[in-house]
């Protein structure tokens, strides 16, 4: 992570209507920055623009969209100066797609459903939700409202410019172009492409046009998530900033995935969560000091610095009790800093992310790759997300979830060429379908549609299935029907139901038991290639059965022989290995943090449950100088197996996070 993009970083959101008297009466610049200060943070993002559309600085260009009730007409400006002295950068917000005003004042730059009435958006609907087209004549103002940033506040220390939606738009911009474009406007796919292609474009053009007027001016555009169409525009990036509030929409499961893709892109990255209990615009609230820790500590596990966001008053007075708790967050971090600047992840698999596949108007975190990331992080695997376009030959293990069709022949070109050079290979269900709807080549079994019966059952037979039960266990998800290819392997086969479950066919409460009939093949292995007939990744996110992670791990550990970290601790403990080669160290980090669903709306972490005496193992090929707990500086015993490969130590308490240095060695 560049040094330029800070560890300890707030979002200050500063939405605020016109409707509100005083905006600002109680600001004192002193006090805003003394206390940022004392919280140790080292950057604020202020706002230029909210998406009620107002001002809060001096615009020379458009004083009229100043709050008309902001007693402080340079509030921006007296914040910036104020943590300058300090030496607390402050990038600047302003928003991108929403803003009331201009939806008010502008409804034909408005994306615009099939009807023509706003995208999504009820007239009714209290917020200002309604999305701006970016290929309407508001890209015109939006430059000069950036210039305007400019002219009043000269150089910024960066620009946070917010809400960026893709869309299928029918506003009549959209229509137009895409009829001079000979594309085919009643097709939804289409439009979605297109409206990707104005997103690119916006972005390419806007950060040239910054670019031009302050070189090397950091910007990042947020979308609320990053995913694998961030690959071919992430030049119009300085950095990633992962919004990833867990008392929101987010939940815990959206950051791990997230992080895991975006750090393979290559640039810099913050993880973003709030001091919220739930999330943005969630006043007079604060979130448990446990759960805060956890969200910024797992940033710095994953390769991030970390951002809180949190949201000003309008009277502009900062609440001491908010950053008495970002304070005990971040002085913790600034105390771990020296072991996370400049680390990379170290990895041994990767899980290929079906948003490439599946186009623009799918999520990044779908069940199947949230389900594989949780089984992963679960038997400790260290590993990465990627597409289609990364180096497959830095991993032993490349799984395909569940969903990776339709397949390109280029990619199916590249997967068994990474097959044939040794590669280890994980598929599951309708992975590995080709465009024209055959099967890929380098999967042992013919995917031959669904299967007739579900939900059916797996024979859990034979060295594969070690460790569970030897008996018939039931799949919740319909699967594949699968026909072996010529010299493959079936591990496992499938048992059938009596029949399916209708109105007219029912047995009990749920599904129908077992006929103790074979069905079609359940795993079929040809080399180093697995194939599953069934969503297993989308079962263990939606079910997490013990007998599907049982046998998933029993293939994973087949190929991967000894991993490159182990445990003898619960499968809440996250181990995530880190790299800093100038400091020629490795750092583990280890988080032991248990989100609870104590809410309906929400799980939260509320205790720190501390581990004792938790034995470790670290694959190394070369001899190891010290292994030593930081910050702190304790160093402990090691024991080195050359034989092994591995050097194994015993940690004596995890309390929430520890970080263990290993000097030297080689992974």
């Amino acid at each position: 992570m560049e040094e330029t993009l800070k560890y300890r970083q707030v979002h200050l959101d500063f939405h605020t209507s016109g409707l509100i008297p005083d905006i600002g009466a109680e600001f004192d610049p002193e006090e805003f920055a003394e206390t940022v200060e004392k919280a140790h943070v080292d950057s604020i993002t202020c706002f230029a623009r909210c998406h009620h559309g107002w001002l809060y600085y001096d615009s020379k260009a458009m004083p009229e969209r100043i709050h008309p009730n902001l007693k402080r007409k340079n509030l921006l400006k007296e914040q910036i100066d104020a943590c300058h002295k300090r030496n607390i950068k402050v990038p600047v917000y302003t928003t991108v797609q929403w803003d009331e005003k201009i939806a008010h004042e502008h409804y034909d730059w408005l994306c615009a459903e099939e009807s023509g009435a706003p995208f999504r958006v009820s007239q009714l609907q209290p917020g200002f939700y309604r999305n701006i087209c970016l290929n309407s004549p508001y890209v015109e103002f939006f430059k000069e409202h950036l210039r305007d940033i400019f002219d009043c506040l000269g150089e910024v220390d960066g620009l946070f410019l917010d809400i960026l939606n893709i869309g299928p738009c029918c506003c009549n911009h959209c229509m137009d172009s895409m009829r001079k474009l000979g594309l085919n406007v009643e097709d939804e796919k289409v439009r979605y492409e297109f409206a990707q292609t104005v997103f690119d474009r916006f972005q390419a053009e806007i950060t040239a046009f910054i670019h031009e007027i302050q070189p090397g001016c950091p910007v990042f555009y947020n979308v609320g998530f990053i995913g694998t169409q961030h690959r071919k525009n992430k030049d119009t990036f300085t950095h990633f900033e992962i919004e990833s509030l867990p008392g929101g929409a987010w939940g815990y499961g959206h950051f791990p995935p997230t992080a895991m893709y975006a750090r393979t892109l290559g640039l810099p990255m913050t993880g973003q969560t709030g001091r919220f209990h739930l999330d943005w615009g969630d006043f007079s609230s604060l979130r448990y000091l446990a759960s805060l820790q956890y969200e910024c500590f797992r940033a710095l596990a994953y390769g991030c610095g970390c951002s809180i966001g949190d949201q000003l008053h309008p009277n502009g007075k900062m609440n001491k009790h908010t950053y008495e708790l970002i304070g005990k967050v971040y002085k913790e971090v600034e105390e771990k800093e020296p072991w996370c600047k400049g680390a990379v992840p170290v990895t041994e698999a990767a899980v290929l992310a079906p948003m490439e596949f599946k186009g623009a108007s799918s999520s990044f975190v779908v069940d199947e790759l949230s389900g594989a990331v949780k089984f992963l992080n679960d038997i400790c695997i260290q590993a990465d997300v990627i597409d289609s376009q990364a180096e497959f030959e830095k991993y032993k293990l490349l799984i395909l979830p569940d969903s990776i069709e339709p397949l390109s022949q280029e990619a199916s070109a590249k997967i068994q060429a990474y097959v044939e050079q040794g590669g280890a290979l994980i598929s599951s269900y309708h992975s590995g379908i080709m465009q024209d709807g055959s099967t890929a080549a380098f999967l042992p079994a013919d995917i031959k549609g669904d299967a007739e019966y579900s939900p059916d059952f797996i024979a859990m037979t034979g060295k594969v299935a070690a460790g569970i039960p030897d008996m018939e266990f039931v799949m919740y998800e319909r699967g594949a029907s699968l026909e072996p290819r010529e010299g493959s392997d079936v591990l496992l086969e499938t048992m059938v139901p009596y029949f399916n479950r209708t109105w007219e066919h029912y047995c009990s409460h749920r599904h129908t038991p077992c006929s103790y009939q074979y069905g079609p093949s359940a795993l079929v292995q040809k080399g180093r290639v697995y194939q599953f007939a069934h969503p297993v990744f989308k079962i263990q996110e939606e079910y997490a059965t013990e007998w599907v992670k049982q046998l998933l791990k029993n293939v994973v550990y087949e190929i991967l022989g000894s991993p490159l970290v182990t445990h003898n601790g619960p499968s809440t403990l996250d181990l995530k290995l880190t790299h800093q080669p100038d400091q020629e160290r490795y750092v583990l980090h280890a988080l032991h943090y248990i989100p609870v669903r104590k809410a309906k709306k929400m799980e939260m972490v509320e205790d720190v449950i501390p581990l004792y005496g938790t034995e470790i193992a670290v694959r190394v090929d070369a001899p190891v100088e010290s292994v030593t707990i930081v910050p702190g500086q304790k160093e402990i015993e090691y024991f080195s197996d050359e034989e092994a490969g591995k050097i194994t130590f015993t940690v004596p308490e995890i309390c929430g996070h520890e970080m263990i240095e290993i000097k030297g060695g080689k992974l």
